[in-house]
C-alpha cells in the first residue's frame, strides 16, 4: 500500500474499521459494504494546493511521471537539494514533488481541476532520457478488443498500451487469451471474473496479470516511485540513504501501527 512507503499526497482512509479503510476512498462508518463497493466511496478532491487538505489525492505514477521528467529534463537544481533527510528521510521532499507533479499536470487555470492520465498511456507515463514519454511498463491493463479502441477514442493522439501491445505472444494478443471466465477489458490492473464483475466485486480484490507472457510482473508504480527516490538519493550521495532499501523489504513487516491488507 502506498502508505507503507510513506508516499506523501495518497490521502488515505483512516484505519477505524470502516470498509475501504487504507485506500485513497473515504467511506461513512454505516457504508454497506454487503451491497456496494467501497471504491464508490470519495476521494480527497480539492482545486487547490493550499487548502487543509493540500493537494488532495494524487496518483503514484503521476508522481514517478514528474520525478523522472524532472531529473531528465534538469530544470529543478542539484538532486541532492530534493531531499532533506531530517525532515523527510531518504523521499523527495513534497513540496519539491507537487512543484515538479504542477509543472507537467497543472490545474485548469479556471476550475483548478487537475487532470492525471491513467499510467497505462504515454500521457501518464515516465520519460525517457529524450524527455519521450512512455506507459508505465509494469501496468498491464485489462483492455484489449472494444474497450481499448474506446480508451483510444477518449485520448485522441496518446499511445494506450492495451493488452495487445504489453503481452504479444507470437504476434499480438487478443482477447482469445482471456480464460473464459474473465471479464475481458474492464480496464484495470485486475483481472475479474465475469460473476465477480456482476456482483460488483471491487477490483482490488481480483488478481493482477496471471496469463500470458507477462503473468505475475505486474508493479505497483507507487513501488517505482519508491525506489526511483532511494536510487536518486543514493545517487546524489544523501548521506545515509545507500541502504534504505533494506528497510522496506520486509524487515519491520507489519508496520506498526498494522496497515497491511489481506489478500
Amino acid at each position: 500500500m502506498a502508505v507503507d512507503t510513506r508516499y506523501p499526497f495518497e490521502f488515505a482512509s483512516g484505519f477505524f474499521g470502516q470498509s475501504g479503510a487504507g485506500s485513497p476512498h473515504h467511506c461513512p462508518f454505516d457504508f454497506d459494504n454487503a451491497n456496494a463497493n467501497p471504491k464508490t466511496c470519495p476521494k480527497v478532491i480539492v482545486d487547490n494546493d493550499i487548502g487543509p487538505d493540500g493537494p488532495g489525492h494524487i496518483p503514484p505514477h503521476i508522481s514517478l511521471a514528474a520525478l523522472t521528467r524532472a531529473y531528465h529534463e534538469g530544470t529543478f537544481g542539484d538532486v541532492e537539494d530534493w531531499f532533506d533527510v531530517e525532515q523527510h528521510g531518504c523521499r523527495v521532499l513534497p513540496t519539491v514533488l507537487l512543484s515538479m507533479i504542477r509543472k507537467y499536470f497543472p490545474r485548469d487555470p479556471v476550475d483548478g481541476s487537475a487532470s492525471y492520465p491513467p499510467p497505462f498511456t504515454d500521457l501518464g507515463g515516465p520519460s525517457f532520457a529524450n524527455m519521450t514519454n512512455y506507459p508505465y511498463p509494469l501496468e498491464f491493463v485489462n483492455l484489449v478488443g472494444d474497450s481499448c479502441d474506446a480508451e483510444k477514442a477518449k485520448r485522441p493522439g496518446a499511445f494506450v498500451d492495451c493488452y495487445e501491445t504489453h503481452s504479444p505472444n507470437m504476434g499480438p494478443g487478443s482477447e482469445n487469451d482471456f480464460p473464459d471466465y474473465l471479464d475481458a477489458g474492464h480496464g484495470s490492473p485486475h483481472f475479474c471474473t465475469q460473476d465477480g464483475k456482476d456482483a460488483d466485486v471491487s477490483n482490488d480484490w481480483c488478481p493482477y496479470i496471471f496469463f500470458g507472457p507477462n503473468r505475475g510482473k505486474y508493479r505497483h508504480p507507487h513501488i517505482a516511485f519508491s525506489a526511483l527516490e532511494v536510487f536518486l538519493a543514493n545517487q546524489a550521495g544523501v548521506e545515509g540513504c545507500g541502504t534504505t532499501w533494506d528497510d522496506n523489504d520486509g524487515k519491520y513487516f507489519p508496520a506498526t501501527p498494522d496497515t497491511s491488507a489481506a489478500f
